[in-house]
């Protein structure tokens, strides 16, 4: 993530409260493209997830087989910001 100064806190802010309104809890990436408006790029639902082939699994699955195959992903989203945020950031 790029170090935006001073008024890099407000854009962090700005994108997690677009993040949070999206369902997600924060926004863990960044970007600026020439759109119009906000939106959500990639995101990853957090949970439980086998190391050999990165697809859910339940609760019950690590109860029942342990953690040996699992690890927990946290979610991820990326915001996309129209470039005029970027130019306020950089004041």
């Amino acid at each position: 993530m790029e170090n935006f100064g001073i008024n890099g806190k407000y854009i962090q802010t700005l994108s997690n409260a677009i993040a949070r309104k999206n369902g997600f809890g924060f926004a863990s990436q960044i970007s600026f493209k020439s759109i119009l408006k906000p939106i959500i790029g990639e995101t990853t639902n957090y949970g439980y997830r086998k190391n050999s082939t990165g697809e859910y699994v339940p609760k019950a699955y690590i109860n029942n087989f342990g953690w040996k195959n699992c690890y927990y992903q946290n979610s991820e989203c990326e915001v996309i910001l129209p470039l005029r945020y970027k130019a306020i950031s950089l004041r």
